[in-house]
């Protein structure tokens, strides 16, 4: 059996499960508190006889605070930390290596099984949301702009954190409490400070892909980083490709003790 078969067959065993446990429920069911915010500003008329840019700042604002800014960090803490984690603490990662299936697989195949579900968590209510503020705009051509943008911000957000947090987990044994102290003290707080500091967080590469409102959007313009996004894509590709080597290679020398 060639590798694309062993990395489907790990992927397809890990990604029904992924999409059954509590915590994808959980987080999955978040998504409903950023929704009923949305139906409440509509039902409110809050955009009433405001112009059309006044809805894109609102919205630019909303999928930055919530999505960008805290979703894709939570999701991606809980599902990267347990790629291989979560096998070690069910006892069930002897079963998965003694098998004739090279750990290098092992490891790739349940890693883009729980990126998918992170994704599944995150894009599906993303996308609800953008469609109730706009369902009255569809002729709108920026509209569509600003969601390809928005959606490939949180799609770089989310795997470079569960990039980085599946790593952490295969080499630090707090690594759920680690992710969060980075989320929201790292990321969180440094992504703020002046000065080129901020280039040493993930969300100011991510930031340089999204829709600069810079004039309408006040104090949310003053977060946007002006990266070439280019530059963002190339350095967020080196983080994914050099996270995912090493979690690799750790991976297949470490020896486990269950």
């Amino acid at each position: 059996m060639n590798r694309s078969n062993y990395l489907f067959l790990v992927f397809k065993m890990f990604l029904k499960p992924g999409l059954r446990k509590t915590r994808s429920k959980i987080l999955i069911f978040l998504n409903i508190f950023p929704l009923l915010i949305v139906i409440a500003v509509k039902l409110a008329g809050f955009f009433k006889g405001e112009p059309f840019y006044f809805e894109l700042s609102f919205f630019s604002a909303f999928a930055y605070i919530f999505y960008i800014g805290f979703y894709c960090g939570i999701v991606s803490v809980f599902y990267g930390t347990s790629v291989i984690r979560e096998e070690i603490e069910d006892k069930t990662l002897v079963f998965l290596t003694t098998r004739p299936v090279p750990k290098r697989d092992i490891f790739l195949g349940k890693y883009l099984s729980y990126l998918t579900v992170c994704l599944i968590a995150v894009l599906p209510a993303f996308l609800i949301c953008f469609a109730a503020i706009f369902f009255n705009r569809i002729s709108e051509p920026m509209i569509y702009v600003v969601l390809a943008k928005f959606t490939a911000g949180i799609f770089l957000a989310v795997i470079s954190y569960y990039s980085i947090f599946a790593l952490l987990s295969l080499i630090a044994s707090k690594s759920t409490a680690i992710g969060l102290a980075f989320i929201f003290g790292w990321e969180g707080i440094v992504q703020y400070l002046p000065g080129s500091t901020q280039k040493l967080t993930v969300i100011y590469h991510v930031k340089a892909v999204l829709p600069p409102f810079r004039e309408e959007a006040g104090f949310f313009s003053e977060r946007l980083a002006s990266e070439n996004p280019m530059t963002a894509l190339a350095v967020i590709g080196v983080i994914v490709c050099v996270s995912v080597a090493l979690s690799v290679a750790v991976f297949r020398r470490k020896r486990y003790i269950l």
